[in-house]
C-alpha cells in the first residue's frame, strides 16, 4: 500500500458521523474497498478545526498489505440547505417591531438559536414585506432569508373626532380638522389617513370620510351640520328706537322732518316742494300742470288714481305691508325717489338689506315703518 495513491471525498457537518468515500489506486488500477482494503474513520463528527482533525485509516487486504493514514476535512454545513419556517408569515401592523419565531431543521435535527444560527429582521415595523435573516454560526455557515407580510391596521373600528361639529352657511366649504387615535398614538393626517368632505357648503348634514393610508386601511365616516345663515325673517318687528339711529335719523338717513342732510325730502325736493327743475311733488309746474299739459284731473272724485286703487292701505300705521310696492336700489345708492305718489296722502316706508351668497339672497329684518305725508 506504500506505493498507492489515496483521496477522500468532501464531507459536510451533519451532526452525526460522516463517512466520505475513500478512493485508492495502485499502478493505475483502482482498488476495491473491502476486497483490497478496509477503511476506519476517526474524529468524523465535528467540522475540521484547530482542535479537531478528522482522518481515515486504510489497511490493505487480499493481494495488498500495509497500513496508511489520511486526513480529510469536514466542512461546516450551509444553513441555506436547511428547512426554515416562521411562526407567523402574516402579521398586522402594531406600531412596534414584529419578530416571528424561526424554526430551522437539518433533516430531523432542529438547530439551536444563538448556537447554530442568529436571527435578524429587516423592514419589520411598517406595513409591507418584512424579512427574517438567519445566519449560521458554530457548525453552520451561510445565511438564508425568509420573508413575511405585515398587513395595514384596519381603523374602521376606531372613532374619529372633528374640531367642530356645527357651522353656519356662508357659501364656502367647511372642512373641520380630523383627529384619529389608535391606543395612545395619534395618527398623522396625510400620512396615516386621508380626508374627504361631501355636502360641506350648503345647509344640511355634511359627511367626512377618513380613509386609512400607509400603515392603516379601512374607512371611518362621521358627520357635522351646516345651518342656514340668520336674517331670513321678514317680520315687521321694530327696534328700541324705531326707525332712527343714534344721530336721530331714520334708516334712510333722514331726520324727523323727512329731509336728508341736503335739506331735501324723500323725493329729493327742497322745502318749496319743488325739485331742481322747478316742479312740485306731482311732477307739475306752478300752473298745476305736468309736462304733458294735464292737471290733476287724472284722478276721479273717489280719490282713486288711474289704476283704480285707492290709498286706504297706505294711510294706516297698522295696515299690512303685503300689498306695498317694492323698490330695489344699488348698494352704492344713498337715496331713492318714489314716483306716482298722491299729494296730501300719507305713506309708510320701511327698508331692509340683503346679501347674495352663491347666487342666493339672504335678507335682513325689516326696519320699523316710517310715515311720510306728501305735500
Amino acid at each position: 500500500m506504500a506505493n498507492a495513491r489515496f483521496s477522500v471525498a468532501p464531507a459536510y457537518y451533519t451532526g452525526s458521523e460522516v463517512t466520505p468515500e475513500v478512493t485508492v489506486t495502485h499502478s493505475g488500477k483502482t482498488l476495491v474497498k473491502d476486497r483490497d482494503f478496509t477503511v476506519t474513520y476517526h474524529n468524523n463528527i465535528e467540522p475540521s478545526s484547530y482542535y479537531n482533525s478528522p482522518w481515515v485509516g486504510i489497511d490493505g487486504i487480499g493481494n495488498y498489505q500495509g497500513y496508511v493514514t489520511k486526513s480529510f476535512t469536514i466542512n461546516r454545513a450551509d444553513i441555506s440547505s436547511c428547512t426554515v419556517t416562521l411562526s407567523d408569515e402574516s402579521l398586522t401592523y402594531t406600531g412596534s417591531s414584529l419578530r416571528p419565531t424561526a424554526t430551522v431543521k437539518s433533516g430531523d435535527k432542529e438547530l439551536t438559536l444563538n448556537q447554530d444560527y442568529y436571527v435578524s429582521y429587516r423592514n419589520n415595523w411598517d406595513a409591507g414585506t418584512a424579512s427574517a435573516i438567519l445566519t449560521g454560526t458554530g457548525n453552520y455557515t451561510g445565511s438564508v432569508t425568509k420573508d413575511f407580510t405585515i398587513k395595514p391596521l384596519d381603523i374602521s373600528r376606531y372613532s374619529a373626532s372633528l374640531s367642530q361639529y356645527s357651522y353656519t352657511s356662508d357659501g364656502t366649504e367647511k372642512c373641520p380638522d380630523v383627529t384619529v387615535t389608535y391606543g395612545d398614538k395619534t395618527l398623522a393626517a396625510g400620512t396615516d389617513f386621508t380626508v374627504s368632505y361631501k355636502d360641506n357648503v350648503k345647509e344640511g348634514t355634511a359627511t367626512v370620510t377618513i380613509t386609512g393610508a400607509g400603515n392603516y386601511t379601512g374607512i371611518i365616516n362621521t358627520t357635522f351640520t351646516i345651518t342656514a345663515a340668520p336674517g331670513k325673517d321678514d317680520s315687521d318687528a321694530g327696534k328700541d328706537n324705531p326707525g332712527k339711529d343714534d344721530s336721530g335719523k331714520d334708516d334712510s338717513g333722514k331726520d324727523d322732518s323727512g329731509k336728508d342732510d341736503s335739506g331735501k325730502d324723500d323725493s329729493g325736493k327742497d322745502d318749496s316742494g319743488k325739485d331742481d327743475s322747478g316742479k312740485d311733488d306731482s311732477g307739475k309746474d306752478d300752473s298745476g300742470k305736468d309736462n304733458s299739459g294735464k292737471d290733476d284731473s287724472d284722478k276721479d272724485n273717489s280719490g282713486k288714481d288711474n289704476s283704480g286703487k285707492d290709498d286706504s292701505d297706505k294711510g294706516n300705521q297698522n295696515s299690512s305691508m303685503k300689498k306695498a310696492k317694492t323698490l330695489t336700489v344699488k348698494d352704492s345708492a344713498t337715496r331713492a325717489t318714489l314716483k306716482e305718489l298722491v299729494s296730501k296722502k300719507k305713506y309708510y316706508v320701511r327698508i331692509r338689506t340683503y346679501k347674495v351668497v352663491s347666487g342666493k339672497k339672504y335678507y335682513s329684518k325689516w326696519s320699523s315703518k316710517k310715515s311720510v305725508k306728501i305735500r
